[in-house]
């Protein structure tokens, strides 16, 4: 799986367009997504409960931690945990 093909992951425009990580309780890796949004649309929430999340605003959403990850890192933490998407008939890269 890759990041999706001419999506800059770089960007710094929106507290949205930065990439996330979804974490269990004892801080591992569940998901990386490249944008606060896609994580989102994925997850039926509203980009601003994770993104409260990421901030300290908020403890956690959808019993997740969430944070921001740093752009030049994504692919690191890609290798650390694939994400995976439920098999509903769609498909989307993250």
């Amino acid at each position: 799986m890759g990041v999706a093909v001419g999506v800059d992951i770089g960007r710094k425009s929106s507290k949205y367009g930065k990439p996330v990580a979804s974490l269990d309780e004892f801080g591992n890796i569940v998901n990386t997504y490249i944008t606060v949004s896609h994580a989102a649309q994925v997850m039926g929430v509203n980009p601003t409960s994770i993104s409260r999340v990421c901030s300290g605003k908020k403890s956690k959403c959808k019993g997740l931690n969430w944070k921001f990850i740093d752009p030049d890192d994504f692919d690191t933490y890609r290798k650390k945990k694939p994400a995976t998407i439920p098999d509903d008939g769609s498909s989307s890269n993250h």
